[in-house]
């Protein structure tokens, strides 16, 4: 099941978020404001025009000013769609980013989306427990999988939550980079497809965990291709395969992990679907997220 449109969000506010910095170790800091707003603007519209040039549908949001959002770029995390009219707004850790959920974008969400049920998680904010959606969870739509490192961002009840209501079945772990520092979203250390699974395994922690999820993996017939955490670090994990409007499959990344894959496992990523890459180091050093942070999926 892949998504026929994506949602994005032009990253006019763009900018290092202090508030999520300490959860999320990808993030770097860096000066001047407004030159990184504006290159962050450069690299976002030049992905456009690649999703464009291959007829892949795309919904673009502008944020409203007034509003201090410098991670709107990265909507997946706040809402969850599906092909059932199936519409999920999620408990967000960071006060600013709680920002992006208000009644304009809402309200443009719901027109392109045409959802006929209407769920919101966030009253978890208020006990501190957080899910950011398809970033804290990798799901496996076909299969019913919610894939799901637990972290600062992603707890273990509202996950169980989402998953009783939506029929998903919870597969929890707990995952950490090469420094050992926990893994902020699952979505940077795996992604799932019809055929494989991209999967950082040397990030789980626990063995008989790593196990586990390998062999419910290779139970269903899907490929590993398993990465390192340095391929971690450069977003390999941060993938989606997405299909146009002709229902031709495209992989899109960034790139940086396109340049940090072997040639070995591009081979095996090409067998599925063609790659579409687009550089966006701006976003990926200021953000701490990559392409596939970058969109809401749409059904």
């Amino acid at each position: 099941m892949l998504a026929s449109t994506l949602f994005v969000v032009r990253p006019t506010y763009f900018g290092y978020n202090s508030e999520t910095a300490s959860s999320n170790h990808f993030q770097n800091f860096s000066k001047g404001k407004s030159t990184i707003a504006l290159a962050a603007i450069n690299e976002f519209d030049n992905w456009i025009t690649l999703l464009q040039k291959h007829h892949i549908n795309t919904v673009i949001y502008s944020p409203i000013s007034g509003h201090n959002q410098p991670d709107a770029v990265f909507p997946n995390n706040w809402f969850y769609f599906d092909n059932q009219g199936n519409l999920c707004l999620f408990p967000m850790a960071a006060f600013n980013r709680r920002l992006e959920k208000n009644d304009h974008s809402l309200a443009f969400l719901q027109k392109h989306t045409h959802c006929s049920k209407f769920t919101d998680y966030s009253y978890f904010e208020e006990a501190k427990q957080f899910l950011e959606g398809t970033g804290s969870m990798v799901l496996d739509r076909i299969n019913r999988l919610a894939f799901c490192a637990l972290s600062h961002r992603s707890h273990l009840r509202v996950l169980e939550k989402f998953c009783a209501d939506f029929n998903y079945t919870p597969i929890a772990f707990h995952s950490v980079d090469m420094n050992d520092r926990v893994v902020y979203h699952t979505n940077v250390m795996m992604s799932v497809s019809p055929t494989q699974v991209i999967l950082c395994c040397q990030s789980i922690v626990d063995d008989n965990k790593r196990k586990e999820i390998k062999e419910l993996i290779t139970k269903q017939g899907k490929t590993i291709i398993e990465i390192s955490s340095l391929q971690m670090n450069s977003f390999c994990g941060n993938i989606l395969l997405v299909k146009n409007r002709f229902g031709t499959p495209y992989w899109l990344m960034s790139s940086q992990a396109y340049k940090a894959f072997s040639r070995s496992q591009i081979k095996s990523l090409r067998a599925e679907a063609p790659i579409l890459h687009a550089p966006i180091p701006t976003i990926e050093k200021i953000g701490g997220g990559s392409i596939r942070c970058m969109i809401g999926e749409i059904f």
